[in-house]
């Protein structure tokens, strides 16, 4: 999936519309009707970032991430 993200107030200086685009990778395998294991490999980039002039942008920057869940209902 390929997201772009809008600043909601997190990145505050220099920054009113699309700050970062994002693109993910999900996998799931179902073992039974009550089991599910998920995963994920991200990569964010940061759009337009200058820490140097804005201070907020140290937070926005190209960075990788992945997340893994089971799921078990009963």
């Amino acid at each position: 999936a390929l997201w772009a993200g809008i600043n909601q107030g997190y990145v505050g200086d220099g920054h009113r519309d699309f700050d970062h685009l994002s693109v993910t990778l999900g996998l799931t395998h179902t073992f039974s009707s009550s089991c599910e294991l998920c995963a994920h490999l991200s990569h964010n980039w940061g759009i337009d970032s200058d820490p140097v002039n804005l201070a907020d942008d140290s937070l926005l920057r190209d960075f990788f991430y992945a997340g893994v869940a089971l799921t078990v209902g009963f």
